[in-house]
């Protein structure tokens, strides 16, 4: 029995000698050098990243560099999304056992927020054309949403996400805003940078700006490197003359500090809370005849001045689903 005593205590002791070796050196954290630092991707969490690069930088740079039109289909967008969705669902019923269950809030509010813009295809002008849209949109879903479950909690994907796609995207949209055409800016009435048109530019900086933001928590080139992207997004939201950007830029961190002092507070879901918003909205708008906003667009419902449909695909459509994925990204900046 001694023997025994003896060999846990000589195990304890090696794990201590263990976790003071690993932490030698380590500077002690405090509440202003912020959360502790993770490792960046694993295997799972590339996928979401290799989407959001394709869809934020390789997608817009080939219609700019090329001049293609904003309705040609290419070749690459027809192979990688199928590819990258079909990988994800693989991977997703071989480690089908690293998924939540049952599955979180803010995931069921996304597969419900999807599963309403699907129905708009009943009621859309052409329902061939908004069928193969809502099906690549539900291939990105997919490509982003799997993988970034199954991804180990180790795996700081946001920091990935920055650092390797929108990062270095804001730091290249700068280059192309220097050359865009006056003629172009006048046009559209601010830069668009290598996108498609000034609140695509607009809207895209929101995010690494509040990312940069999240950045400056943490100490060293880190939160230098957060600062330079913070100034570089906020010269971009100026220059794109984007009115719904700044509206994101501002009323996020609001919305979520809001959602979660509410939670805090009243122990209550944060899905109830954002949900209460556009329901709240919904009965304002049916009231006063103001215009439905783009939280409540999947229902297809009708503009009042003037008469004009909100179906998949639409530019609301495309607008609101950068609205969603701002907000959420702010969101997760908070929980993590």
């Amino acid at each position: 029995m001694s023997q025994g005593i003896h060999s846990r205590m000589s195990e304890a002791n090696r794990a201590r000698s263990y976790d003071t070796r690993q932490n030698w050196g380590a500077s002690p954290r405090t509440v202003l050098s912020g959360p502790a630092p993770k490792t960046i991707i694993d295997k799972f969490a590339i996928f979401p990243i290799l989407a959001c690069v394709f869809s934020t930088i390789v997608s817009p740079l080939e219609y700019t560099i090329l001049a293609l039109p904003e309705t040609a289909t290419r070749l690459d967008t027809r192979i990688f999304w199928p590819v990258i969705a079909a990988i994800s669902v693989v991977l997703a019923v071989q480690y089908r056992s690293r998924l939540r269950r049952p599955l979180p809030p803010h995931i069921i509010c996304l597969l419900i927020y999807v599963a309403l813009a699907g129905t708009s295809i009943l009621w859309s002008f052409n329902p061939g054309v908004s069928f193969l849209r809502f099906t690549q949109q539900a291939m990105v879903v997919t490509s982003i949403v799997l993988p970034a479950m199954l991804a180990g909690p180790t795996a700081d994907m946001m920091r990935g996400l920055f650092l390797l796609c929108f990062a270095p995207a804001a730091i290249l949209n700068i280059f192309f805003v220097i050359n865009n055409s006056p003629f172009i800016v006048a046009a559209l009435n601010g830069y668009p940078g290598f996108f498609m048109g000034k609140n695509y530019l607009g809207e895209f900086s929101a995010i690494p700006f509040l990312l940069a933001v999240h950045e400056t928590l943490y100490p060293g080139l880190r939160r230098a490197f957060g600062i330079v992207v913070v100034i570089i997004a906020a010269l971009l939201l100026f220059l794109s003359n984007s009115k719904t950007a700044f509206g994101l830029a501002l009323i996020c961190p609001l919305l979520a500090g809001l959602t979660l002092f509410v939670r805090k507070v009243t122990r209550s879901s944060p899905a109830i809370i954002l949900l209460s918003i556009p329901l709240c909205y919904l009965v304002l708008s049916s009231e006063t005849g103001a215009g439905v906003c783009g939280p409540c667009f999947p229902l297809g419902l009708y503009h009042r001045n003037p008469p004009r449909r909100w179906s998949h695909g639409s530019p609301q459509y495309r607008s609101g689903v950068a609205r969603t994925v701002t907000c959420s990204v702010y969101y997760r900046l908070q929980l993590s």
